[in-house]
Formats: structure tokens, C-alpha cells, sequence
């Protein structure tokens, strides 16, 4: 069932249609990766602005935002409800699922606290002398804790999309990158 062209259809990134004309908080990027990644197939099958709501409403959904409401979201767009949720299931069969909600939150804890420590650390403040709670704070130096910090947000980051979003999303931004 191939959606009917909506009316904005002459705009050359339908996610940004969508992210545009349902004042989408966050994700666009990654919505542009997803259909980027395994997105062909929903996008030949249901349409562009189908495919790029479902990747919209599927990334929203990891990123823990407000989803736009598919009926109405498709009225707003010109399509079929039904080519936009058929879209959906097929890129979210495509992913892996997301991390448990408490790895993501003790992460997002863990992330906060070695935070605190490195703006301690630059700014000359011993670490004994925070209340912040990370592993032996005496051995870490500023290099040593900032590089914890990264990898700390990337396993949030793969916690919170499942592996294979987050696999997508790194690709892109590697491609992009040379």
C-alpha cells in the first residue's frame, strides 16, 4: 500500500517535514540515520513522509520524548495512518531493543557524578573533597575521568537505543565525518 503524495512532497528531507510541521523536540538526526540505515524498504513500500514519521515516532520512543499521536500526525501530513504505522513496525523490526530503563537511569547517575568529578578536577578541586560517588577517585586525573565520561555516555547511548539504532547512528556519523 503506497501512501498517497502529500502536499509537501517537492521537500528534499521528508524528516525534516516531519520534525517541521509537528514541532518534533529531538532526534531528527537520528531519524535520519534510521532511515538511512534500513530505511529503503519502508520508504519504497509506504512512502517517504510515512516511513520518515515512523522513523520519527520509533526514535522519539528511545530518546524518551513525547510521541507524536500516528492519526494525528498523519492528518497534519497528508498520509495514511496505516502506511505510517506499517512503516513504523518495519523499521522497529530492524532494531534491536533498547537497554532496561534502570541500566539507562544508574548510567545517566554515573554519568552525572563523573561529571562533577572532571569539573572538580579542572578546576583544582581535590577529590576527596566531593561527595560525588565514583570508584577510587584518588587514581583519576582529568585525561583518565573525561575518558571514563565518554565511554559512560556511549553505553547510555546504546542503552537507551539498542544496539543496532546506535550502531546505525555511529555509522552515519563516521560516513559523515570523511
Amino acid at each position: 500500500m503506497r501512501a498517497s503524495t502529500p502536499p509537501s512532497a517537492s521537500a528534499a528531507d521528508p524528516v525534516e517535514t516531519v520534525v517541521r510541521r509537528l514541532s518534533v523536540p529531538a532526534g531528527t538526526e537520528l531519524a535520519r540515520s534510521l532511515l538511512r540505515g534500513v530505511g529503503a524498504d519502508a520508504m519504497e513500500r509506504h512512502g517517504a513522509f510515512s516511513a520518515a514519521l515512523g522513523a520519527v515516532r520509533a526514535v522519539s520512543r528511545r530518546l524518551d520524548v513525547d510521541v507524536p499521536e500516528v492519526c494525528a500526525a498523519a492528518a497534519e501530513l497528508g498520509i495514511d495512518p496505516r502506511d505510517a504505522l506499517a512503516a513504523e513496525r518495519k523499521l522497529e523490526a530492524e532494531l534491536s531493543p533498547p537497554g532496561d530503563r534502570d541500566d539507562v537511569e544508574r548510567l545517566s547517575s554515573r554519568i552525572t557524578a563523573y561529571a562533577v568529578l572532571l569539573d572538580a578536577l579542572e578546576n583544582g578541586v581535590s577529590p576527596d573533597d566531593l561527595s560525588a560517588s565514583v570508584d577510587d577517585t584518588a587514581e583519576f586525573d582529568a585525561a583518565a575521568v573525561s575518558d571514563h565520561l565518554g565511554r559512560l555516555k556511549a553505553d547510555k547511548a546504546m542503552a537507551q537505543l539498542g544496539f543496532r539504532l546506535y550502531d546505525i547512528a555511529r555509522d552515519d556519523d563516521e560516513s559523515d565525518a570523511e
